[in-house]
């Protein structure tokens, strides 16, 4: 078994706990990022070109794997693909200014295919989790939803539960280690289907009528809707044009909206139920009255005109491809920018030029990853130091615990192993 599997192997029970995809600090959660690009680039540097593939096409296969023993657990996988990010964003950083790039544009090209893939698996397990189950009557049991108060409040919890599976220490309220604007990132996706579900059983003739398709029109219970299925008036529009409100300002609140450089900064959420409010809102009563029409166009429109028109548009809708029920767009990937990586892992307050001539300040020791390995290659001095200091401050009663957990880390088959992968 190679060196690069082998730390996967061992990395992955280690990671399996799941506060560890909580941590606090970036610099200890993008642990794996750090040691991984670390020997990348050594073996780039020093190593033959068969070997530095063997290297990259293990890393690879690692990634896939440690992912892939996440399942639907969504703070791992988030974990995961934080570290990837940081990974390709380290070994492309190391690699600019140098004139030859080693094989190294194929290896990162090669994990931004497993971070769409990540991403997409963390977008699915999201939806299926949080946002299919508060379409379904069940969870919402006799509650009634007078001016839409209860759609309002059931997806403002949504986007909250949503943010809190994303990053559960995020959602608390306290700093996450993983990169933020994965979470906005994802969002982003999950509310665009939840804007096409809401459209199409908006548009639905009654509220009676089933659903179609379980990601573009899976919506069961209307109560879930801010407007009833099938009224389509001025009255209806306003109310959709504050729920929509109410909820922008949630998700502003839950994402922080300050997130550097977004990556559809410009997109704006539901936007087809924005464009719906402002249909039902237009003065469509006073067009409708003929006294109006006959006001502003006193002659009559030739039947010709119409028909022509009327042929036209059916033309364009069959070229467009648009149908009803609206179709959901597949999941999309765009890699976060530089800037936004730099900003969180690198620590240098997003200065990627910082972060280019340093190669990248992820790869920098952590005051309690690397060294434990280093550790062990003086077991004796370690317990010797530590019983020293544990004498010299008066807990003469510890001792005896510190020297046990000492020999557990020693005899621990997992430090060995990393030990063996670090050797170079």
């Amino acid at each position: 078994m190679s060196r690069i599997l082998r730390y996967f192997l061992t990395s992955n029970l280690h990671f399996r706990d799941p506060t560890i995809a909580t941590y606090s600090s970036a610099h200890k959660l993008h642990t794996p990022a750090r040691r991984i690009s670390r020997l990348y680039i050594h073996a780039c540097k020093h190593w033959s070109q068969r070997k530095q593939e063997t290297v990259a096409r293990n890393t690879v296969s690692g990634l896939i794997l440690a992912a892939k023993s996440c399942g639907n657990d969504v703070p791992r996988l988030t974990f995961w693909l934080s570290n990837i990010i940081a990974l390709r964003e380290t070994t492309s950083h190391a690699f600019t200014q140098t004139s030859e790039s080693n094989g190294s544009e194929t290896f990162t090209a090669s994990l931004e295919k497993v971070e769409f893939w990540l991403f997409s698996r963390i977008v699915e397990s999201i939806w299926w989790q949080i946002f299919t189950p508060h379409m379904q009557s069940s969870e919402n049991g006799d509650k009634t939803n007078e001016k839409g108060s209860f759609s309002i409040s059931l997806w403002q919890n949504a986007f909250k539960v949503a943010l809190s599976r994303l990053s559960p220490m995020r959602g608390e309220g306290h700093e996450c280690g993983c990169l933020p604007i994965l979470s906005k990132m994802v969002m982003e996706k999950c509310i665009a289907r939840v804007d096409v579900a809401m459209f199409n059983a908006i548009l639905r003739e009654s509220e009676h009528q089933i659903p179609t398709d379980p990601v573009s029109d899976p919506i069961i219970d209307s109560k879930v809707l801010p407007i009833l299925a099938g009224d389509l008036s001025f009255g209806s529009g306003a109310q959709l044009k504050n729920a929509i409100g109410n909820w922008c300002r949630c998700l502003s609140e839950v994402l922080d909206m300050n997130t550097i450089d977004s990556v559809e900064e410009d997109e704006t959420y539901f936007s087809l139920l924005n464009e719906l409010s402002d249909l039902l809102m237009l003065p469509k009563d006073m067009l409708i009255d003929l006294s109006i029409r006959e006001e502003f166009c006193p002659d009559h429109v030739p039947g010709s005109v119409l028909e022509e028109l009327n042929a036209e548009s059916i033309s364009e809708q069959k070229l467009s491809g648009v149908s009803f029920p609206y179709a959901a767009s597949p999941i999309s990937y765009i890699p976060p920018s530089s800037t936004n990586v730099a900003e969180k892992i690198a620590e240098v307050g997003g200065d990627v030029s910082r972060m280019s001539r340093n190669a990248s300040m992820i790869q920098r020791k952590g005051y309690t990853s690397d060294e434990e390995l280093d550790e062990l290659d003086s077991p004796l001095t370690f317990v010797i130091e530590k019983v020293s200091a544990s004498l010299s401050s008066g807990h003469t009663g510890k001792v005896k615990q510190k020297d046990e957990q000492v020999g557990e880390v020693v005899a621990n088959v997992r430090y060995e192993l990393l030990r063996e992968v670090w050797s170079m």
